[in-house]
Order: structure tokens, then sequence, then C-alpha cells
């Protein structure tokens, strides 16, 4: 992050040594009476005097500033300068520091990347750079506000709480983030991402505590004001600005205009329901976000920059950078262009119509007072989305839609502690009697063990079970037992340690936006336990995405498909089903896995009915595609191809490519084939090279060669002059299919194709390799199919073509053995294609070049042939050759 900021700050610095804070320091938009430069220095110019600053009606800032300037801190214009751009600085520092504490409460990796856009949002937007050329205190109370929410985020209250009533003394609406810091030093979790869960809610007394600290510093500072003073008179000059608006000097906020065109008569009531209105959102945010408090003082920054009564712009940039801070909104907010084009329009005409009516007087005060209302209106707007983005992720279900239960405390440790001990081992079981049972499944109570030791008396003695209350008279055995619960209640082992006792949520049910979740846990490792085999390729596993957060979600293999297993109602399943579901439970069933998700499978598509009436939202998927890797046996999937169990999924090539894993897949199926285990028995060998026609060899048959293209046919067939046959080869790419030209949709992509191919191989030699001949069906004539590549390149032709998104993959039959040797390439070039949204897969139309036959008739030859001549040389195609001297 230093590297990219550090320069920043110098050219921050640059701009101070230039005249522009000159230009700005008394613009009302960047300073207000309470936060303005020129006032401080007015201020502390009477202090050093011996005058009292707060006798007149010039000074209101705080006392603390006014002695922290007189004494030590600078107010020359070199070093301000310096002070001023370590101050923004420091807020940008303290922004990514709040960043880091939440992505390292919600137990997710740091991304360098948005750090260091965290930085430059802060450095560079101009809501908060202009202030800070203008050397206003404003800048000063947002790096106080960041440093005590970052302390709180860090759970250091005593400097949060001496920041925030710092904050007070110089800004008294810093009030409104005492109780969301409050919160978030008591709150279980931190500033984790918690908008969509509920956790513990923290003890009043302990709250009651921090405020009454808060206090305590709030009142040792009203002392030392009051004895730099030497009366109280600072606090009317100061916060009771703040209530009474004896200044209307006009700024960007709402409150200026209105009091200039109130009668006295009713000023009292309106400045009490002014002031009072900001304090009305403070307890039902925080009660609404209580689990989530950084989010609360999100909000309430909001409200501040709103309603403030002498607001600057660096009052709504600090809440407008904070929107970094919780990226999980963004696809939750309703309007987000609405409101940044409030912002946009309103920063444009402040300027414009403060300079039409202050300095050029062209203008009057309502054309700025109604800027500032268009101001007020972006910032309510602003706040209120971002109120109900949150709002959304909390009631739109925990946090992407689940549906979830809390587990009994200690019940998944306990569990644990079972599974780890017995699963995969040779138990003895001997039945005491059985249970009836809601399905066909026998249960029974019995004894087991495990090397001779008595399962129940192992589960006791580490404390993850009690003994049930029995009313019958207690045997040697009870009494032996009931010695062993004592003793691990005694050394607080299992379930009677209350100090480990770990709130944790499942989720049960597959998240209702499974988009959201595969974009937010896509391509990364998760830690898992199988829970359940579905069927050989179809596994319910409990996703471990958090120590307190774990998610079940369904997981079909990539890479291979298995034959259905029987149902319990008694369907039949397909042959071989039930062996590779038993292949698989005998491996995963219960064992410790990593599981990387990479696709969800594709939705049906929209019915009529639902595109008529617009609502065309795909349904959520049913399952995940990924691997699932165990830590001994390595990925599932190849083990059930190399038993025969399971067959090879070309299509998955795409979403394996980044991962590998097919070309292993592919082998331990072809190892199958050979061996002919189980699906294969019956299969015929597989081809160790080209599927050929029968027709018998010689020269034009031969299936490698070089040719020299002479001309392309569409996106998809060329033809190559083979020296040694003396003729020309019409070929196919092999299991390629281009636009079509009789389309409309992709007429304009089939022109493009066919470009593509004539610029690259028109007169080029290439290397053909014959794949398979496609025979003769219809109206179709044989072809043959082949690949090729250009001189000194790995990359078929194919693949470029597919990689552009010129034409896609054929879509073979399983048992199709006719395709390309770089199948997978091609699926994975054409998946990679799909996700940039290249070609056809953008959606978007592309024109269909117009070209006229101006040859056509003489009458139009001779329409055109007078600007030909008078043009001289014309770029031209050869498109087909009639004759020697003839061609199109």
């Amino acid at each position: 992050m230093t590297s990219s900021i550090a320069p920043l700050l110098l050219l921050r610095f640059g701009l101070f040594l230039t005249p522009l804070p000159s230009i700005l320091r008394d613009d009302h938009q960047l300073a207000s009476p309470l936060t303005s430069f020129s006032r401080l220095k007015e201020g502390i110019y009477l202090f050093r005097a011996g005058f009292n600053p707060y006798d007149g009606g010039l000074v209101r800032h705080s006392p603390l500033l006014l002695s922290a300037f007189s004494t030590y801190l600078p107010s020359s214009a070199l070093l301000s300068a310096l002070l001023w751009t370590l101050i923004d600085g420091l807020g940008a520092w303290c922004l990514v520091k709040i960043y880091r504490a939440r992505v390292s409460a919600s137990r997710a990796p740091v991304n360098p990347k948005w750090e260091q856009l965290i930085g430059l949002l802060y450095l560079l937007n101009p809501y908060l750079l202009l202030p800070n050329l203008a050397r206003s205190t404003a800048s000063l109370e947002n790096a106080v506000a960041l440093a005590a929410i970052m302390f709180g985020a860090e759970k250091r209250a005593s400097a949060a709480l001496l920041l925030l009533a710092i904050l007070t003394h110089i800004s008294l609406h810093g009030v409104l983030l005492v109780l969301p810091v409050v919160l978030l030093l008591l709150h279980s979790t931190g500033p984790a991402s918690s908008l969509g869960q509920s956790n513990e809610y923290p003890a009043s007394r302990s709250a009651f505590k921090l405020i009454g600290q808060y206090f305590g510093y709030m009142a040792l500072l009203a002392g030392v004001s009051t004895m730099v003073c030497g009366d109280w008179k600072w606090v009317e000059r100061t916060w009771g600005a703040f209530v009474l608006l004896p200044d209307l000097t006009p700024n960007p906020g709402l409150w200026w205009y209105f009091f200039t065109e109130m009668f006295d008569h009713f000023r009292p009531f309106f400045l009490v329901a002014f002031s009072v209105h900001p304090l009305t959102y403070l307890i039902p945010v925080c009660l609404k976000f209580k689990h989530d408090p950084l989010y609360a003082a999100f909000i309430l920054q909001g409200v501040v920059a709103t309603f403030k009564p002498y607001p600057t712009l660096a009052d709504p940039g600090i809440f407008v950078v904070m929107f970094s801070l919780f990226p999980e909104v963004f696809p939750h907010l309703r309007h987000p262009i609405v409101t940044i084009l409030l912002h946009m329009h309103a920063a444009l005409l402040l300027p414009l119509f403060h300079s039409l009516w202050l300095s050029q007087g062209t203008g009057n005060a309502n054309f700025y007072y109604a800027t500032t209302l268009v101001f007020g209106l972006g910032m309510a707007a602003t706040v209120i989305d971002a109120v109900w983005a949150g709002l959304r992720i909390g009631f739109g279900g925990k946090p992407s839609g689940w549906e979830m239960r809390d587990d009994e405390p200690f019940a998944f440790e306990s569990r644990e502690y079972l599974r780890a001990l017995t699963v995969g081992k040779e138990i003895t079981f001997e039945s005491t009697y059985s249970v009836p049972s809601n399905d066909s499944v026998p249960r029974d109570v019995g004894i087991v063990t495990l090397n001779g030791q008595d399962l129940t008396i192992e589960v006791l003695k580490n404390g993850w079970a009690k003994l049930k209350e029995s009313k019958r008279e207690a045997t040697d055995e009870d009494i032996q037992r009931r010695a062993i619960e004592a003793d691990a209640k005694t050394n607080s082992r299992g379930i009677w340690n209350t100090d480990g006792i770990v709130h944790r949520t499942v989720y049960h049910t597959m998240p209702t936006n499974t988009q959201e979740f595969m974009t937010q846990w896509k391509g990364k490792p998760i830690n898992a336990i199988v829970e359940t085999v579905r069927e050989g390729n179809n596994l319910r596993v409990r996703l471990l995405l958090a120590p307190d957060q774990h998610q079940i979600v369904n997981l079909q293999l990539a890479g291979i498909k298995c034959p259905r297993a029987a149902g319990r109602e008694g369907e039949a399943g397909e042959p071989f089903g039930d062996e590779a579901k038993t292949f698989v439970e005998i491996r995963l069933l219960q064992r410790p896995v990593t599981v990387t998700l990479l696709s969800v499978p594709p939705p049906p598509a929209a019915s009529f009915g639902s595109l008529a009436s617009g609502d065309a939202t795909p349904a959520a998927a049913t399952t995940f595609i990924g691997t699932c890797i165990h830590a001994q046996g390595g990925n599932i999937a190849e083990p059930l191809a190399g038993a025969g169990l399971a067959k090879v999924l070309e299509w998955h090539a795409g979403m394996l490519s980044n991962y590998g894993g097919l070309e292993a897949l592919k082998a331990a199926e072809k190892s199958a084939k050979e061996k002919r285990l189980n699906l294969h028995g019956t299969a015929a060998l597989p081809s160790s090279g080209p599927q050929k026609s029968a027709a018998p060899t010689g020269p034009s048959q031969r299936t490698e060669f070089e040719g020299q293209v002479i001309r392309i046919w569409s996106g998809d067939q060329i033809s190559v002059w083979d020296d040694v046959a003396g003729k020309d080869r019409r070929l196919q790419l092999s299991s390629v299919r281009g636009p079509r030209a009789n389309d409309p949709k992709q007429a304009g992509y089939a022109a493009e194709a066919k470009e593509f191919l004539r610029k690259k191989l028109i007169g080029q030699t290439v290397t053909i390799k014959i794949d398979f001949v496609r025979p003769a069906e219809g109206e179709y004539e044989s072809r043959e199919c082949a690949t090729i590549t250009l001189p000194g390149q790995k990359t078929s032709v194919a693949e470029q073509l597919i990689a552009r998104g010129l034409a896609t993959a054929v879509r073979h039959r399983r048992d199709d053995e006719n395709r390309s040797p770089d199948y997978d390439k091609l699926i994975a070039a054409e998946q990679a294609a799909a996700s940039d949204t290249k070609g056809l897969h953008s959606g978007k139309d592309v024109t269909l070049p117009r070209i006229v036959n101006v040859s056509e008739t003489a009458s139009k030859a001779n329409q055109f042939l007078p600007g030909y001549k008078r043009a001289g040389k014309i770029p031209a195609v050869v498109d087909y050759v009639a004759a020697g001297s003839r061609f199109k």
C-alpha cells in the first residue's frame, strides 16, 4: 500500500506549494465558520496576544485546537502544509486498517489490490482533497473519527473513547459515533461482516461502563478547555454554534437558507427540531445493525454529513469512501446510478452557482440553495440506499438468503471427536436392544468397542457426552460411569468447559443466491466434511467456511458422470450405480476433504410466460460443480474413472483447465476401457490413432501432411493444396462449429470468423492432421475433419478461433469417439471466451458487412466505373476465381 500512497502524498504536498490553497482557503464549500483555517489563525493570534478569542463572534474552533496550534502544532504555511498532508495520510491509513480488521474478523483473506484501492479512493476523492488543500480542520475531524473507529475495531477501548471525546469537543456531532463504537468494542466478532447474522448482543453493564469512561474523558477535556480559556464562554461559541446557528454563511448544507428566511418568532422551535433530528436516527440505526456496529457507524456518518448545520464537502467525502469497507452491499444497492448522477450534478453546479452569486453577481441565493437541495437529496438517497442494502442482506437470508439453524453448544465438537476416533477403523458392536425406525434402516442400541476400549467410556472420559438420568437402581457399571463423568466435569473437559463455547451457525440448505456464493468462493480451497454420498459423483458436504459458520451444499464432482444409484423407495438404479456409490462411501464418507467450487450447472431456459411477465431471473442452482480432494487419496474422480465406475465429461474441460486433472481423468478412463472394467465391459477398445474412412490408402488419403491454404469457405471450413496428391482438399476444423451465415444473429460473426481465417491462413503453408472422416449424411457430403496448426505455433487454428468467440466447440455424444484430439482445449477456450463475453458470447448483434455486386449489370458497372478509375489502386480481396483471367 505504501508504494502507491507515498507518491500521492508527495503530490499533495506539492499542491500546497502552488497558489491553489490560497484560492480555496476561504471557499464556503470547503471551509465553514467552524473549520476555516483563516479563523483558526485569527483565534491563535488572539490567544497568543492574551485576549480571550471567544469574546467576539469570529472564532468558533475548539480550545483544544487553539491551545495545540499555539504551543505544539505549526501554523506557518510550509509546516501546516506538511501537517495537513500527514493528516490525510493518517486518514487513509486508518481506513485501510479498518478494512484489514473487518476482513480478519470475517476470517477472509486480505485483498492487497482492494487495500490499495481504498487508500487511493481516500486520497484522490475531490470531496476530501479540496478541503484538505484549503486547510480546513474538517480533514482533522475525519482523521480523528476514522482513528476512533479503527481503535474500536481493534478492541482498544481507551484509545477509541479518548479520540471520540476529542472528536466531540472539536465537532459536537461526533457524539453520534459513541454508541456504535461502544457496540464495536463489545461485539463478539468485532468489525466482521455480520449484516446477515445474529451474533450475541453485548451486555448492557459493560456498555454502561464504556459510556461512563467516555463521559469521564469528556469532563476532563472540558475542564482543560476551561482552564485554557479562563471561563466557560467557549461552550456557547463552539458547541452552541451547532445548536444556535449564529453564523448564516452559505454552505452546502440545508440550514443556512432556511433560517435566513425564518421569522424570529419561529426560530427557537425550528432550531430545536433541526438539532434533535439527527439524534432520532441513533437508536434505530444501532438497534437495526447491532450485529454489525461498523455498518451502523457508517450509516450515522452519512446522517451527520446530510443534516450537519455547518457541513463542508469533507463530510460527505468520508461517508462516500467508507462505502469501500462494505463491498458485500454493492450488489444490493437499488439506485446507485441515480445517486451517483445526483452527486455529479450537485458537484458541478455548486461551484458554478456559488461563483455566479457571490463573485459574478449575475445569480442569486435561490440558485445556490437549489443546488444544495439537490446535494442534500443525493446524500439522503445515498444513505437510504445504504440502509436498504444492509437490510436486504439481513432480511434476505443470512447473508445470501440461506436458511439456518444453530446447533446445541458443543454438538459439532462432540461429533467431531467421535468421527475422528472411529471413522475408517474396525469396531466391534454388541446389540443390546432395537428401537423402532421411521425408515428401512434398522436402529440398534448396544456396546461399541474400538481396540478393546468401550467407546461410551472414552466419550465420557473426554467430556463429550452426559449420562442420561435413570430411575432404576444404579449398578456397578452406572457408578463407574458417573465417576468418569464427574472427573471430566471437575477437569472442565469437553462440554464441561464453559469458556470454550463456540456459537456456530450451520446453513443446512443451498444458498438462495448461488451465483453470489460462487463468486465469493470460486477457486478457493475450502476445508469440508463429506456428510452424505448420494451417487458416485453427487455428494453432500459441510463446508467449514469459518469456525463459527458452516454451509452444507450439494456437490457434483467435476469431470465425471456416474450411473444413478438405487433410490430408497425401491427405485432401481442404473448398472454399476450402487457400486460407484459404495466405492465413494468407503473412501470419503465422514472424511475431511478439500473442496474447490468451480461452477454451477447451466440454468434451464426461461419459459415464455416468465419472459412475458418480465420475471426472467434464473432459479437458484441446486448443486455446485467442483473437485473433492482427500489428503491421502487425492481427487476421488480419478480412481472412480480408473475403476470403470464413471465416464469422463469432456464439456467440463473448461472449468478444469485452470486446475488440471482432465488429462488424468482421461488417462484413467482409457486404462479402464483397455481392461474392460465395469461400465466398459462391453465397450470397444479405444483407438490409438485417428479414425479413418474405409477408402483405400494412397497419396490422397494421407492423415498428416503439409499444404498451402488456397481458400476459406466459412468460419470452420478451408481448402488446402496437397502437392503429393496434386489436388485441393476441402477440410473441416475438427469439433468446431462456426457461426451460420443464414442466421441473422450470427451472420455478422460468420463474416468476422471467415475474415479472421483469411488473414491468418491464406497463402500460408500449414500442418494438417486428419483426425477422422465425417461420413455423408443426407444432403451433406463426407468431409475430412482435421487439426490445423501454423508453423512454430503450438495452439491450433481451431483453438484460436474459439478463444476469440468466433466459433464454438461441437457437443459430441458421449459414445462418439470422432472428435478433435485437443477437444478439452477447445472446451476450455470456449469457456474462457464465454466468461470474457467475447464474440458470439457477448450477446451483441454484429452488422453484416454490406457487399454490393456492382458488375451485376452493365448499367450498374457504368455508374461505379468513373469513381474507381479516379481512385486508382483500390485494396481488394479475391473471393472467387472463375478462370485464369476472370475472378470475383
